[in-house]
């Protein structure tokens, strides 16, 4: 079960943490921001952004058999100059991992696709991922 809440120039999702969210954030993210005008080429890097963001939150946030007890949340907002898009989750925050799945190539692939990025720890020690896509 997810919520959401779409507003002209904001769109917040709380989605659990599972691979069909990746899916279902990736197409919320790329629609908002096609619907407050990004042109295609920015369309494109918002996908991809997106996607790497959700898969780092499956992959490593939590341990496997915790995940369907956790959500993340998708926040994002637009202006005349940019959209930005804040995914948080209440995992295990960012930290090295000798036995991650993963290739390692996440963050650097987000940094590269969009125009700003911004990583932070929340409260409650999960990871916060703040992507901005300049228009």
């Amino acid at each position: 079960m997810f919520a959401a809440a779409l507003h002209h120039d904001q769109l917040a999702l709380r989605l659990p943490v599972r691979t069909e969210s990746v899916a279902i954030g990736r197409r919320a993210a790329a629609q908002f921001a096609e619907e407050t005008g990004c042109e295609a080429t920015t369309l494109w890097r918002v996908r991809l952004s997106v996607s790497e963001a959700l898969s780092n939150v499956v992959l490593h946030a939590h341990p496997a058999d915790e995940e369907a007890q956790h959500h993340l949340v998708l926040f994002a907002e637009s202006d005349d100059r940019a959209v930005s898009v804040t995914i948080s989750d209440d995992g295990l925050g960012l930290r090295a991992r000798t036995d991650s799945p993963g290739m390692g190539l996440g963050l650097s692939l987000i940094a590269s696709s969009c125009d700003e990025l911004a990583l932070d720890t929340g409260s409650d020690g999960g990871a916060i991922v703040r992507m901005t896509f300049l228009r």
